[in-house]
């Protein structure tokens, strides 16, 4: 249970990453 609530902060982390890189960008 630990592990996976590391993976979804992790991948929350990564996609919001993303999208203000997108935002930037474009």
């Amino acid at each position: 249970m630990k592990k996976f609530k590391i993976f979804v902060i992790i991948n929350w982390f990564y996609h919001k990453y993303i999208i203000l890189n997108f935002e930037e960008n474009f």
